[in-house]
């Protein structure tokens, strides 16, 4: 029996759905495995059929996993392998099918790079999810093979980036009771000020911690300290804090920050570890699993610090629940695959390209019908 928030779901995306549905398209989708993902990839499957489901490393809940590969082919890939994987997915769809690609994380890129023929002769467009895929892509030549689309800076993805912010923050508090321990009156820095990291730092403040930003691009220091939050451009300083949260996708972390660290500090990311710390930053540190959601990483020097969740985003502890503002832009997904289709030879190739405002709204305006309550 489906319950009703999973049925107003399913009402929600077939309402967005085209009205003519493009002949001869298909997909390959990757996503986080979490609960309610079956019921988007779904909605994908009824514009664009889905070739093969593919769960990000990182994020796999088995009963939704379970749920995906009854009705779905549903392959796996590590970020070392992805590539040959993807490639000999691209290949095996039919010859006349047109494939959009929906990433999350960049996974696609390589594939872009180094089988541009393939693609161009068998892919549509790319969709992107995240900021830290965008700049996957953005590391390309241009033109790209073909088009380049995300939604990672939409004004859509906003409220989903600080309610994940928010979550991830939650997740941490209750995993830090376990020790005994709460962020109340904690000296807490929060790497990176994007939407993401303006969550973290906003729900800190609410909780009465002492929030400091540090972030590498001026811009994003001076939106801080406009915000009230003393900022920092050097990582000097690590061992003055108690938590640490990593919300830049870029390597915001390397072996010489963690010796740096204070004593039982804990760390905590927004996305996975091989995105957010530098290549091989944790190699010489040994680890043990000291609680279902901390691991207790220990230097040569016996400093030890506390990584949550090893490293995986911290929310999905409990799941990445960011209630409904995620159909947002699911929705401008959805959106973008005829989008793509129709405008195939007219989509600019030397950069990433967006859904027109004109779209964005549409999506924003059917939520609203389904979930804004306090229109009135």
């Amino acid at each position: 029996m489906q319950n009703t928030s999973t049925r107003k779901a399913k009402e929600y995306f077939a309402a967005l759905r085209p009205e003519q549905t493009p002949e001869n398209i298909g997909s390959i989708v990757i996503a986080h495995f979490l609960p309610g993902k079956k019921q988007f990839i779904d909605a994908v499957n009824n514009v664009a059929p889905v070739q093969a489901a593919i769960p990000k490393p990182s994020s796999v809940r088995h009963q939704e996993l379970m749920a995906v590969s009854t009705d779905y082919n549903v392959q796996t890939l590590t970020r070392e392998h992805a590539t040959p994987i993807l490639t000999k997915l691209i290949k095996e769809t039919p010859d006349a099918m047109r494939l959009i690609l929906i990433d999350i994380g960049g996974y696609f890129a390589d594939v872009l790079e180094k089988e541009g023929a393939l693609v161009q002769q068998k892919v549509l467009g790319v969709i992107e999810d995240t900021r830290n895929g965008d700049a996957k892509y953005e590391k390309l030549k241009r033109p790209f093979p073909v088009a380049v689309t995300s939604v990672a800076s939409s004004e859509l993805k906003l409220p989903e980036d600080h309610n994940v912010g928010k979550a991830i923050v939650f997740s941490v508090d209750a995993t830090a009771r376990q020790f005994e321990t709460i962020l109340h009156g904690k000296h807490c820095l929060s790497i990176g000020y994007g939407p993401v990291g303006k969550g973290i730092a906003d729900d800190l403040r609410e909780r009465h911690a002492y929030v400091r930003i540090l972030d590498s691009n001026p811009l994003a220091r001076i939106h801080a300290a406009a915000d009230g939050y003393r900022v920092r451009s050097s990582k000097e300083g690590l061992n003055d804090f108690d938590f640490i949260f990593c919300a830049t996708g870029q390597g915001s972390l390397g072996e010489e920050d963690f010796k740096n660290l204070k004593d039982g500090c804990f760390v905590a990311t927004a996305t996975s570890s091989d995105e957010e710390f530098k290549h091989d930053a944790l190699k010489n540190f040994s680890n043990v699993q000291i609680h279902p959601n901390v691991w207790e990483y220990r230097d040569a020097e016996d400093h030890s610090f506390y990584l949550i969740n090893d490293g995986k985003s911290a929310n999905f502890i409990h799941d990445a629940v960011v209630g409904e503002f995620i159909y947002l832009v699911q929705g401008e997904i959805l959106k973008l695959i005829p989008y793509v289709y129709e405008n195939q030879e007219r989509i600019a190739k030397n950069r990433i390209v967006t859904l027109p405002n004109r779209q964005k709204k549409e999506v924003a305006e059917k939520w609203e019908e389904f979930w804004n309550t306090n229109s009135n």
